[in-house]
């Protein structure tokens, strides 16, 4: 997992962190990549639960996965707007 963090436009960020992917794990050209934007402007700590993008400040703990996930130690906590999904070409 990588991320790029910033206040430019939406497919900058993407071809950031796609081209700090393709260094990282030595992903081949012209390969197409789905870059998930998440909006996390209004929390202070965010964390990756598995599945998506969470606020691990917020927990809602009358949430069904508060109680069944017990193996997630971000169980219950918010999940952050996704804003869009782009496709990046290496």
């Amino acid at each position: 997992m990588v991320w790029s963090i910033g206040s430019d436009k939406n497919i900058i960020l993407a071809t950031k962190a796609a081209r700090k992917a393709k260094r990282d794990y030595k992903l081949k050209a012209w390969s197409v990549m789905p870059v998930n934007i998440f909006d996390i402007t209004d929390s202070e700590k965010w964390a990756y639960d598995g599945c998506t993008i969470v606020n691990p400040d917020i927990v809602d703990k009358e949430s069904e996965s508060y109680k069944t996930d017990i193996y997630n130690p971000y169980r219950g906590a918010k999940t952050l707007p996704k804003i869009e999904v782009l496709e990046v070409v290496l």
